[in-house]
């Protein structure tokens, strides 16, 4: 696993976001719930993700997702907080 998928808002489906976060993101699990080392507002700006439009989840798709969140994508070795 190397992202975590995020759903939004919405209602019975209809209006909610999708949001990919690379797992390295994850502060802590709970049973209540998961953290996330990262802001409301840095996720909400985040790249725009339809599950619908790609389910094989390849280099060239993840990569601006960890780079976003300030990690080398997992092809380039150990995933890291970029400085």
């Amino acid at each position: 696993m190397r992202m975590l998928q995020v759903v939004a808002g919405g209602f019975l489906g209809l209006g909610e976001r999708h949001f990919l976060i690379p797992v390295e993101a994850v502060s802590s699990i709970t049973r209540d719930g998961v953290r996330i080392s990262q802001t409301l507002e840095h996720i909400v700006n985040s790249p725009p993700y339809d599950p619908k439009l790609e389910r094989i989840q390849s280099r060239a798709f993840c990569e601006p997702y960890s780079r976003y969140y300030g990690y080398v994508h997992h092809w380039g070795g150990l995933s890291y907080p970029l400085l």
